[in-house]
């Protein structure tokens, strides 16, 4: 049975129809705005194995907050003021908030992905991985959560990419040396 397509021309009327009678021409898309686990895959780079990261809903937000803010104290008699600094615990809540799943390999065998508990792999992991590939998870997880750059400036970001460069020119060098 072949279902009959309408022209164009037929379309155009009923919808000119529909609008003489006041009647709505397009149907309104409700967006489901309580978030739902938007699981991203970050391919690491041997291609093989990967870490699933989620999209932060405002909840994941204010939990990271919570655990990175950071306590000024001044003594008014001194005028002295001192403040609690541990940037690389940002980074580590960050990952342990994001991370949902990988398939990482230890010795050749599969490592089970478990959070959240004293001995936990993931946190295991974070102490153990080699900077770059933690640095490669952060930066698919603070593109895929542009609110994370909120609190980079752009003279940060301008820093940022000009210690990049750097790397790439000696990267360049290195690699022009092993050719020759």
């Amino acid at each position: 049975m072949e279902t009959e397509v309408p022209s164009r021309g037929k379309a155009d009327s009923v919808e000119e129809g529909l609008r003489a009678a006041g009647q709505a021409t397009e149907l309104p898309v409700v967006v489901d705005y309580f978030a739902t686990e938007d699981v991203i895959t970050c391919t690491l780079p041997d291609g093989v194995q990967w870490v699933q990261h989620k999209l932060l809903t405002e909840g994941d937000r204010r939990k990271y907050r919570n655990k990175t803010s950071r306590n000024l104290r001044i003594k008014r008699a001194t005028d002295e003021a001192s403040m609690d600094m541990a940037s690389g615990d940002d980074l580590h809540v960050l990952l342990e908030i994001a991370i949902v799943n990988w398939n990482l390999k230890r010795g050749g065998k599969e490592v089970p992905f478990s959070k959240g508990t004293p001995g936990a792999t993931l946190s295991q992991f974070l102490d153990a991985a080699p900077p770059s590939i933690i640095d490669h998870i952060h930066k698919d997880i603070t593109k895929h959560n542009p609110w994370l750059l909120g609190d980079i400036s752009l003279e940060d970001m301008i820093k940022e990419k000009e210690s990049l460069e750097e790397m790439i020119e000696v990267k360049r060098r290195e690699e022009e040396g092993k050719v020759s």
